[in-house]
């Protein structure tokens, strides 16, 4: 199947609710598409609906390595990270994504809130 199918289809079912048949086919187009940070990053965000913050953290970790500044990676590793209990490091990412975020008003609201419940835990 082709990569852009996979995805498609990986996204219909996340959409419908449909986590775990998401994640395998958001697995499988990053097999097929190693590079695509895209793929990672979505995968992780359906792991992290289904409690698997363990393989969560791992193909949050891998988009962003893939793509260092690409906004919705950030904000997802700094998530899975929440999500391990890695406070810090959870801490680290949301300030970074924030600062990516810096000319959308939308995601910069966001990641402000998010920044401050994961500096809150820290305290």
């Amino acid at each position: 199947m082709e990569v852009s199918k996979l995805a498609a289809d990986a996204t219909q079912q996340a959409e419908a609710g449909h986590f775990r048949k998401a994640a395998q086919l958001f697995a499988k187009a990053s097999q097929k598409d190693p590079k695509n940070a895209k793929h990672h990053e979505a995968r992780a965000q359906c792991l992290m609906e289904l409690d698997d913050f363990q393989e969560a953290l791992r193909s949050a970790e891998a988009a962003v390595q893939l793509d260092p500044n690409w906004l919705p990676a950030k904000a997802t590793l700094g998530r899975a990270q929440l999500n391990m209990g890695q406070l810090q490091d959870a801490v680290m990412s949301l300030e970074d994504a924030l600062r990516l975020a810096e000319h959308d008003e939308e995601w910069r609201s966001e990641m402000q809130e998010e920044l401050e419940q994961a500096r809150n835990l820290l305290e």
